[in-house]
């Protein structure tokens, strides 16, 4: 919600603005689009931090599993490492 909030913010700075052709597109955005928007926003939003923590995860599986390098060399070896 914050991040509608200050989407709403610049876009009434753009559309200040804006060229004259372009102001009107600002004028006709109904409450019903804003109420759309900012749903959309916040699909978008928590589809990203589902995404992110799934790098996150995989991050560190792939940093606690040891490669196949690892595995073959003998353990005094990476001792000395």
């Amino acid at each position: 919600m914050r991040r509608s909030v200050y989407n709403y913010y610049a876009l009434t700075k753009y559309f200040d603005s804006a060229p004259e052709n372009e102001q009107p597109v600002w004028k006709c955005i109904t409450p019903d689009d804003w109420t759309l928007i900012t749903e959309m926003e916040g699909l978008t939003d928590q589809l990203a931090q589902f995404s992110l923590g799934e790098v996150q995860k995989l991050s560190a599986y792939n940093l606690s599993v040891p490669n196949e390098e690892e595995l073959n060399t003998p353990n005094d070896v990476l001792g000395k490492m």
